[in-house]
Parts: structure tokens; C-alpha cells; sequence
């Protein structure tokens, strides 16, 4: 026997009168908890996605066009502090410094290592607040990003759609992508194999994406992540790992 499946409901009247149209998106301008809609309605007889709570996308974040991933960034960047969960990013890199700290003797040694998807520079700052000894540069699809980031003496560069990271092979010791990998974003010329692992099914799923030959990467899924981090098996389930199968070429 089929399971009934809920039908799409619009928006609520009470949110509609508070959203705001940007390109492709639109955001509830009132952040406040009772105006969190669904996770998938429809607004005008179009189905939208809830994204960050307060963000309705065209489309699952997996499936944005590479265009489209560079304009959420800049409305996340104009309403950063009503969207960004400071909490959660400082609960996100602590894990993630942990699992490096524990991977190096003591003191850990000067690492070379990039930001893929720096954003604002947040997750940027607190890792070099906690890791002194990272050599960290931060590389985004976002203008705006970029200028944040530099406004706060963060080193960070550009990387244009369509084409390669400006950075030779191997040339850090280690990536981090922090809130970065449900976008699909193609940089072309490299490959790289990922395993994730989301907290509400437990199981490892094959994801594609494109990257630099970079040595380890650590990321942190947003699937999930109303779980608590006490229901993880481990920190391999707050990881991306990942492995590189092809290596650049000029």
C-alpha cells in the first residue's frame, strides 16, 4: 500500500507579507522563530525550498546553478547576523580542530592550508584562533566575500567561475570547507571522490564534487544537523573524507 504524500501548502500569509524578492530568492525579513515556514512550499504556485530558515530557493541547494550559488552568498552576506548561527559554526570548527590537533604531534607544526568557500571569513577567523600555526587563505566565488574577508586582514582570493583554483597542486596541507559542500560547484580540471556521512541515516553516501589536489579535508554536513553531536558514532561522522584521483594539469 502507497503512503499518502502531503500535498505542497502555500506560505503563510503572516511570512508572504514579509519576504522580500532578491533575483531568484526570497527572504523573510522578520527573523524571529514564528516566522520559520515549512521546509518546502509553494509562493505565487511555485514550489520553493527552505534555506537557513529565513531563505526560499527555486531549487534544493544541491541543484543551484553555479550563478545562482554566487548571489545566495552575497544575501546571506547583507543579512549575515540574522542568518549565520555564530553557536553552531564555533560547535562546527571546534570538531574539526580537535580531529587535526589529534592528528599532529604537540605543538601541531605549521600547516599550509586553504578555505574553500571562505564566505565572510568567519569559520576562517576562528580556525586561525584556535590553530596559530595554519599559513590559512581563503578562496570564494563571491566578490563581496572576498572584500569582508579582506577588511578583516584575512588573506583571501576570488576564484572565478569556470575556471581552475589559482593555486599549484599539492600545495597545501590540508582544506577546509565549512557550510560549503551542499552547493554543486564545478571547478573544472581536477576530480576528487568524497564519502559523507549524514547524521539522521548513519550511512556513507558517494558524493561528486570538484576540487583541488589537496591532501585532507575536513567538512562538517548540514544534513542532520538537528542531531545532537552526542548521537554521533564518532568524528568520522562529522567529516568529509576524501581522496584525489586525478591530478592537474596545465
Amino acid at each position: 500500500m502507497l503512503s499518502k504524500v502531503s500535498p505542497i501548502m502555500p506560505l503563510s500569509t503572516n511570512i508572504v507579507g514579509q519576504l522580500r524578492k532578491i533575483d531568484d530568492f526570497y527572504v523573510c525579513t522578520r527573523f524571529t522563530e514564528d516566522m520559520i515556514g515549512p521546509p518546502m512550499v509553494s509562493i505565487g504556485n511555485e514550489l520553493y525550498f527552505r534555506f537557513m530558515n529565513f531563505i526560499y530557493l527555486p531549487q534544493p541547494p544541491e541543484s543551484l546553478t553555479p550563478e545562482q550559488v554566487k548571489k545566495i552568498c552575497d544575501v546571506r552576506l547583507e543579512y549575515f547576523d540574522e542568518l549565520v548561527n555564530y553557536q553552531l559554526n564555533s560547535s562546527v570548527v571546534d570538531i574539526i580542530t580537535d580531529c587535526v590537533v589529534a592528528k599532529y604531534s604537540n605543538p601541531v607544526p605549521l600547516l599550509k592550508a586553504l578555505d574553500f568557500g571562505c564566505g565572510s571569513g568567519l569559520s576562517s577567523q576562528m580556525l586561525l584562533n584556535r590553530m596559530p600555526n595554519l599559513d590559512l587563505i581563503g578562496v570564494d566565488i563571491s566578490e563581496k566575500a572576498i572584500s569582508r574577508c579582506q577588511e578583516q586582514s584575512i588573506k583571501a582570493k576570488l576564484t572565478e567561475l569556470g575556471e581552475r583554483l589559482p593555486f599549484d597542486t599539492a600545495e597545501f596541507d590540508i582544506v577546509f570547507a565549512v557550510f560549503v559542500m551542499h552547493f554543486n560547484i564545478n571547478i573544472p580540471r581536477c576530480h576528487t571522490e568524497c564519502c559523507v556521512t549524514t547524521h539522521n541515516e548513519k550511512v556513507l553516501n558517494p558524493v561528486q564534487t570538484r576540487l583541488s589536489g589537496f591532501s585532507a579535508m575536513y567538512h562538517y554536513t548540514t544534513f542532520g544537523m538537528a542531531s545532537s553531536y552526542a548521537e554521533c558514532c564518532g568524528l568520522q561522522d562529522c567529516l568529509f573524507s576524501m581522496y584525489t584521483n586525478e591530478i592537474l594539469s596545465d
